[in-house]
């Protein structure tokens, strides 16, 4: 995991307001995981901090914490559940929402930071070995919610 954080830490990101929303995104989409200069040439990676933690374990440690192989398989998301997980300002801007992966008004299919707690909260053996699939979008609570 040090040599993928290392890599991930020369990735040179702007510092800025507006580049720091540049640098976000809650999308599964595979070409919204990079932010790419006017050539198309990735500049760095976008994360959230869900797919920030997946990422180090499955490229830093071969883990496979969260299935997330077709997004399908996720439960759809309201806007309530998206501005509890990202902050309510999220409700009324809709350009925000449209620029870190959330067009329209939804529901989406999102990966929220229950599904990563739920993941961890599973012998080591198990963590290991098999993706957590998300039951429900109950799981974005830890303890889970019905």
């Amino acid at each position: 995991m040090t040599d993928w954080l290392s890599e991930v830490d020369k990735q040179d990101r702007p510092y800025t307001w507006s580049g720091r929303v540049e640098q976000y995104t809650v999308s599964l989409r595979p070409e919204d995981q990079w932010h790419s200069d006017e050539k198309g040439v990735p500049l760095y990676r976008r994360f959230n901090c869900v797919s920030f933690v997946l990422a180090a374990y499955l490229v830093g440690a071969g883990i496979s914490l969260i299935d997330t192989s077709d997004a399908e398989g996720l439960p759809e998301v309201d806007i309530g559940t998206v501005a509890r997980a990202y902050g309510e300002y999220l409700r009324t801007h809709d350009r925000v929402r449209t620029d870190i992966g959330l067009p329209g008004k939804g529901p989406w299919r999102i990966l929220l930071a229950g599904y990563v707690c739920h993941a961890m909260n599973r012998a080591d053996g198990l963590i290991r070995s098999a993706s957590y699939t998300v039951p429900g979008v109950g799981a974005a609570n830890f303890p889970m919610s019905s």
